[in-house]
């Protein structure tokens, strides 16, 4: 087990490496990329906790539970080295083809250790960039919903934002916080697993751009019944219409966006 060279990095990872609290290991071939942001940007600023992101590799495993035991020892040990609040586990080429195996582990590792892990299938033989988005929501979405919402203010919001609009987003929740807005989670950003767990208590989700971010807004309005406005455009345009649809929320409530 170790850091493994950066290769272009998939979807699921750039969308879930800012979870700052959270291990997250690549299960498969030599070189595979264990820490997208060291391709996609330095992490954001405001992160203090350093991500664990390592690998296990495959290299002389023979057969399915040979397999199974390195993935095993890999998260236990990784876990009892650096307690992370959730796992998310990356299978790459030949631990993508363990499938079920898996999966497996991973319920077996989170029974065991109290803490989610979240195997993130992404590749297969044709894997896309959609799949690696959809993939990377999934995992969002297995986390939500099991934290508290206690304390949450009726105004508050999410902010999902495509890869391409963070910077938009960033500045979007600084504003929002000085304005007395509560921002519970900015996804993908530096929000810790306990936010994702809750997130599901806002009032709103933004979405800034588009892409798996849309996705995860209309799953947690099926879910959960939460409103979301999508903002695009240029930057100027992604900020005044956030800005916009967080001041008609405070005006009108979370109906005006139902109907």
């Amino acid at each position: 087990m170790h850091t493994p060279r950066i290769p272009h990095c998939c979807e699921p990872g750039t969308v879930l490496s800012p979870v700052t609290d959270a291990l997250h290991l690549v299960y498969g071939d030599n070189g595979h990329a264990a820490c997208p942001w060291k391709t996609h940007g330095k992490p954001p600023v405001e992160s203090k906790t350093k991500r664990p992101a390592l690998s296990v590799h495959l290299e002389g495993v023979r057969g399915l539970s040979q397999g199974r035991r390195r993935l095993y020892r890999g998260l236990t040990d990784l876990i009892d080295g650096h307690h992370p609040a959730a796992a998310f586990v990356y299978p790459k080429g030949k631990g993508e083809r363990l499938g079920d195996e898996v999966d497996a582990v991973c319920s077996r590792v989170e029974e065991e250790t109290g803490i989610p892990v979240i195997p993130v299938h992404s590749e297969g033989p044709g894997g896309t960039r959609k799949d690696g988005g959809r993939a990377a929501c999934e995992a969002l979405f297995r986390l939500m919903g099991t934290g508290s919402t206690e304390g949450i203010s009726p105004g508050s919001v999410n902010i999902l934002a495509a890869s391409h609009a963070r910077g938009v987003a960033g500045a979007l929740k600084r504003l929002f916080l000085e304005r007395g807005t509560e921002v519970v989670a900015m996804l993908p950003g530096c929000s810790c697993v306990a936010d994702i767990r809750r997130s599901h208590g806002v009032a709103l989700n933004l979405v800034v751009g588009g892409g798996a971010m849309l996705q995860l807004a209309l799953m947690m309005e099926i879910e959960y019944g939460i409103p979301f406005v999508q903002v695009s455009g240029d930057r100027g345009e992604m900020m005044a219409g956030g800005l916009s649809a967080v001041a008609t929320m405070g005006a009108k409530g979370k109906a005006a966006f139902h109907g």
